[in-house]
């Protein structure tokens, strides 16, 4: 049976953003974008596993709102890359199938 993977690219600095930090860390209704992103796609049925991917300074942020969340479906945290098409390659080639 083939599975269907949800691929969050959330690697990116928030240069254009403006902020000290990447917007996928702002608090919007008490949660970071990234938690209200991840709960998306962890209420739909049609999504199996979820990778994330997420840029390496930001690591132990990401770590720790995946440790507090108990997301069942996030099933890898990956380094980003260079460029948006670097993270794309990387989320996609970590699929096993």
């Amino acid at each position: 049976m083939l599975k269907n993977y949800a691929i969050i690219l959330a690697s990116g600095t928030g240069s254009r953003y403006g902020s000290d930090i990447p917007k996928q860390f702002i608090k919007i209704a008490g949660k970071t974008v990234l938690e209200h992103t991840i709960e998306s796609f962890e209420k739909a049925s049609q999504i199996d596993e979820i990778f994330v991917i997420i840029t390496p300074k930001y690591r132990h942020v990401a770590e720790n709102i995946l440790l507090k969340n108990h997301f069942s479906k996030v099933t890898k945290l990956l380094n980003g890359g260079e460029m948006r098409k670097d993270s794309s390659f990387i989320g996609i080639n970590a699929v096993d199938e």
